[in-house]
């Protein structure tokens, strides 16, 4: 270890069930806790022990995108190898154990299987080096070679894709390390899931136990915590939280399964994307993010939805194009202000889209025609002169007519969602995005009336983004677009872009 640091020998806090997983000898290990249990830190304590026993080992880093890695995921690990006396090397005036996004001196060993692009690694003195890897580009996870790998928020990644890509890389070099339990583990960190398609994490737990050699599965929240975190955290986010958002970000519990739902063709896997960012790196070497809405054309119209209610407004915003001969619609960002007025939510997206020269095309409940109280405008009317003087192109989209039936809307919309009629758009959320739309159209219950089932929307126990708020934005823009290419009547809107 000439020239370099010696790790410091510390004294490091982990909670019982931290100990727990960094204890188990399984090469799969699964920790599915709420906020302030410790999932990150717990990671970084794991890569400790990882680099300490294989030496010259290559582990990758997995998340849904690079920014979630960068941003979120990554401070708290290196925090935690700070803990451990691990410091990053930042010149030879200024030595240490790592190095983030560039090439390591040349006196460091590297690891066994070479690393050709620096750009996206962390690489220790010892040779164990992390290839971060963001699961929105396919085309760089591909053909890697790999002693072991962590993933952040597992419920975000697909398990098909997961299965085919990542899991069959972690293969490297059995004989270098033949008997050692850290070789070929595979760590899976994350928090509950909120829709049916990271339900695979969870249910992990019954792998574990018809395979408990193989899975070390355990949950935890933040009172398992609570020493390092204190008593006041956890009292302070049970007032200030929803109660649904404590009962699973906080507490862990898994949300109920809809038996009926309004979208019963909706599929996360189907009908949501998450490759919209475009990345970048600094001077530094480092990856960020250059854009976030890579899926936005400034020359098509924005088609933006509405849904006014008195302490929650809200809206999506879309567009449609063709990509190649199919016609697809898609929803590229989310807009909601709570126990503020229409107006504000308008100045969101006038702010967002500043630049937007084509068109603004507005959709929405056509109750919006209604004028407001102490007004002479209606809220179309008003929001078309917020756009206006915003020196937006705005055109309504809502025309005063009767509402359509609730079984024919069902009908329409799962029409278009099955993709059964290739004559039909198709329908794609940007998941990064559109988060809350996403829980809003997957907790959208149906009565045996075929109508939506909208008791959410007046409990107080559920944050008004996860209700039927967002959904009902979706079916103003939906429905009114499409619903004669699925009925076969002659009535279309006046704009059509083809």
């Amino acid at each position: 270890m000439s020239n370099i640091l010696r790790p410091s020998r510390r004294h490091v806090y982990v909670n019982p069930k931290q100990a727990q997983l960094l204890q188990s000898v399984q090469r799969v290990k699964v920790f599915l806790a709420g906020r302030g249990a410790g999932k990150t830190t717990v990671a970084g304590y794991f890569i400790r022990l990882a680099l300490a026993h294989l030496p010259r080992a290559k582990f990758f880093m997995l998340g849904l995108t690079y920014n979630q890695i960068q941003s979120i995921f990554l401070p708290p690990i290196l925090a935690a190898l700070e803990n451990c006396g691990f410091f990053e090397h930042l010149s030879e005036d200024r030595p240490g154990h790592y190095v983030v996004g560039r090439r390591p001196p040349p006196h460091w060993q590297s690891p066994w299987q070479k690393v050709k692009n620096y750009d996206n690694t962390i690489t220790f003195f010892n040779g164990f080096t992390i290839v971060l890897l963001s699961f929105d580009r396919a085309d760089r996870n591909r053909g890697g070679n790999y002693d072991g790998g962590i993933v952040d928020e597992a419920v975000l990644i697909n398990k098909d894709r997961f299965d085919k890509e990542i899991r069959t890389m972690i293969r490297g070099n059995i004989y270098k390390y033949p008997t050692n339990r850290f070789h070929h583990n595979l760590l899976l960190v994350s928090s509950q899931s909120w829709t049916a398609a990271g339900d695979w994490v969870p249910d992990m737990e019954i792998a574990a136990v018809e395979n408990p050699e193989d899975i070390f599965y355990i949950e935890g929240t933040a009172y398992d915590n609570i020493e390092a975190l204190g008593p006041r955290y956890v009292k302070d986010l049970q007032r200030d939280l929803p109660m649904l958002i404590f009962q699973v970000e906080v507490l862990n519990q898994r949300r109920r399964k809809l038996p009926n739902s309004f979208y019963d063709e909706f599929d996360e896997q189907r009908h949501c994307y998450f490759d919209s960012f475009l990345y970048g790196y600094s001077d530094e070497g480092r990856l960020q993010t250059v854009s976030d809405s890579t899926d936005y054309r400034p020359d098509l119209p924005l088609e933006v939805s509405f849904d006014f209610n008195a302490a929650f407004n809200s809206c999506i915003v879309g567009q449609e194009a063709r990509r190649g001969i199919q016609l697809e619609a898609r929803v590229i960002n989310t807009f909601f202000v709570k126990n503020k007025t229409f107006t504000h939510l308008v100045e969101q997206v006038v702010e967002y889209y500043a630049s937007h020269k084509a068109p603004i095309l507005i959709f929405g409940d056509r109750n919006g025609n209604n004028k407001q109280a102490n007004s002479e405008l209606t809220y179309y009317e008003q929001i078309l002169k917020q756009f206006t003087e915003a020196g937006f192109m705005p055109k309504l989209m809502v025309y005063d007519r009767l509402d359509p039936f609730h079984p024919l809307k069902h009908h329409v919309i799962n029409t278009i969602l099955s993709e059964c009629r290739p004559e039909l758009p198709v329908i794609r959320l940007n998941q990064n995005k559109c988060k809350a739309l996403i829980v809003s159209i997957q907790n959208a219950p149906i009565t045996a009336e075929f109508k939506k089932d909208k008791s959410a929307e007046k409990s107080k126990g559920i944050p008004q983004e996860k209700a039927t708020h967002l959904s009902d934005c979706f079916d103003n823009w939906i429905y009114p677009k499409y619903h004669d290419l699925v009925e076969g009547r002659d009535y279309r809107y006046e704009v059509r872009l083809l």
